[in-house]
């Protein structure tokens, strides 16, 4: 499951992701949750399974583009 919304929209869920996860991540040296990629101008994120956005929700992003 993804979720497609704007730039703005997706780059503050990653955020928010990493933030809510980051104590889980003691020896990790990642600066984000997940890959924001911009196909066909839409922009989407994987969905974390704790948590949710107001984003719409996808099941693939177009022509089954893996992120």
């Amino acid at each position: 499951m993804y979720y497609k919304g704007t730039k703005t929209e997706c780059e503050a869920y990653n955020l928010e992701v990493y933030n809510g996860t980051a104590s889980m991540k003691q020896d990790t040296f990642t600066t984000s949750y997940a890959s924001i990629r911009e196909i066909e101008g839409q922009f989407y994120i994987l969905k974390h399974k704790d948590f949710e956005s107001n984003m719409e929700e996808v099941n693939q992003v177009p022509n089954n583009t893996e992120i």
